[in-house]
């Protein structure tokens, strides 16, 4: 059933994601220091005057002007700058959020929210409705990329004790090419942790939600990913887990729903904090 949802799921991530950054590197420009100088020094005449000064004076000013400060490889070319392409992004504790004032932190993208959904802060919570009078979705995502390399990432959920099957309410992170590890509640009552790579399922798996457990979190720690649960944000317990399948050094995190079909009645679900816990 969770494999049957990938191109949906696949589409809400894209979608989100495709806004909010920009993926090409930055190259540095290449100084050009123009043609070098033509030496201005005369052949020496029948006279037999003697010129190797000049000439030696116009050689050192050529050498001067053709240096300049950019890195070269072997071959002399220069080498690109990749700026923040070619770094991991800050830890995903560098940003938190209590959503206590009422205001979408600017740290946070525009909620990405089709027809039948919406988000807002509000009582200190991120609060999620789903209408239940068509398929929709509603995600927020961070708006710069994070680093799950040996770190960890925690929503606060409260149990969720009104739902229906179409539903899906998760957690995810995902990389410059849309592939995505994601973990949450399933409308059949279970939890399930999901990883797309390109437009394949190369993970997928549920597990008993039971109780209701509030806290939830990946992590990634020496090549596995971890889908996590906790009662008390102090002792955790693994729910699933599988071999990191991307790097995970520049990924970015949304969290929201996903309602596949019409559903008997409207839903509300909040998140009250984003990596805080008491």
């Amino acid at each position: 059933m969770i494999a049957a949802r990938v191109s949906f799921a696949k589409m809400v991530a894209l979608c989100a994601f495709g806004s909010c950054i920009a993926l090409n590197p930055r190259f540095a420009d290449e100084d050009e220091d123009g043609a070098s100088e033509t030496g201005g020094a005369a052949s020496s005449t029948e006279s037999g005057t003697d010129t190797d000064s000049d000439s030696e004076s116009d050689t050192d000013s050529s050498d001067s002007s053709d240096s300049s400060d950019t890195e070269s490889d072997e071959s002399g070319a220069p080498l690109p700058d990749l700026g923040d392409a070619a770094r991991d992004g800050p830890p995903f504790d560098s940003f938190v959020d209590d959503f206590e004032d009422g205001v979408i932190d600017p740290r946070w993208s525009a909620p990405s929210c089709s027809a039948g959904c919406s988000v807002e802060e509000s009582n200190g919570a991120m609060a999620y409705t789903l209408s239940g009078s068509q398929a929709c979705s509603c995600t927020l995502q961070t708006l710069d990329f994070y680093s799950l390399r040996d770190d960890s990432v925690l929503l606060d959920v409260p149990a969720i004790t009104n739902f229906h099957p179409p539903l899906r309410f998760f957690m995810a992170v995902t990389n410059a090419n849309g592939d995505t590890i994601e973990y949450g509640f399933d409308g059949d009552d279970v939890f399930y942790a999901q990883v797309v790579v390109g437009d394949s399922v190369v993970f997928s798996e549920t597990s008993t939600y039971g109780s209701g457990p509030r806290y939830w979190q990946i992590r990634e720690q020496g090549g596995v990913v971890y889908f996590e649960s906790s009662t008390d944000s102090a002792a955790w317990d693994i729910e699933m887990e599988t071999d990191t399948p991307f790097d995970v050094g520049r990924v970015w995190f949304y969290f929201g729903s996903v309602v596949e079909d019409t559903m008997p009645s409207s839903i509300g679900i909040s998140a009250p904090n984003y990596n805080i816990v008491p």
